[in-house]
């Protein structure tokens, strides 16, 4: 959750992904204000932008980050969803459906 918002991010995200404007939304919630919009949208980037230095650096050393090396193999989802259990993104004991997805 962004600090401040009584709502999850994805909530506000999948309104606005699903072709609602702002101000349904608002109407629909009006404790949330317009400028939750923009720090949704930026939490999310900056989410998406740390998931994919994971993708670039999996399998790396620190070494050969800092040379500037792309990683050796690509990042299995279990791989993934380990690491983000491990940073507390999502809850332990978390596991993929069976088509591979976060449930």
């Amino acid at each position: 959750m962004v600090r401040g918002l009584r709502y999850p991010v994805w909530v506000v995200l999948e309104y606005l992904a699903s072709g609602m404007m702002e101000v349904e939304i608002l109407a629909d919630y009006p404790d949330l204000e317009a400028e939750d919009f923009q720090a949704c949208q930026a939490y999310a980037a900056s989410l998406l932008k740390k998931m994919g230095r994971i993708f670039e650096t999996s399998g790396l050393t620190e070494e050969e980050i800092a040379a500037g090396k792309t990683p050796r193999q690509a990042v299995t989802k279990q791989a993934l969803l380990a690491h983000l259990i491990e940073t507390g993104k999502v809850p332990p004991g978390t596991v993929l459906d069976e088509h591979g997805q976060l449930p």
